[in-house]
């Protein structure tokens, strides 16, 4: 009984830790909005920690406050001064 029970938290410990992320539909025509910031990664990464979760691949990142994320180009240890203050171009988007 005891087993079982250690069993079930386990289980639910593994359940409630894989969380997703909330998808947002992608407008027809993403544009990158003064309301966001930069997040530059040098490996690649996930959004959640779910085994299923779709990887990206390094690089410096626009996050807008609407939730769209664009790749703009090489991770770069100080994007505003590589890119701006707020990135023109993007070479691929994300949700």
């Amino acid at each position: 009984m005891k087993r079982l029970l250690f069993l079930l938290l386990i289980f639910s410990i593994l359940i409630m830790g894989c969380t997703a992320p909330k998808v947002t539909p992608e407008p027809e025509y993403p544009i990158i909005h003064g309301g966001g910031h930069y997040q530059v990664y040098f490996h690649e990464w996930a959004m959640c920690s779910c085994p299923s979760c779709p990887k990206f691949p390094e690089g410096t990142y626009w996050f807008n406050y609407n939730g769209l994320i664009f790749l703009i180009g090489e991770p770069v240890k100080k994007p505003i001064e590589v890119y701006g203050e707020c990135p023109r171009d993007y070479i691929e988007v994300y949700f």
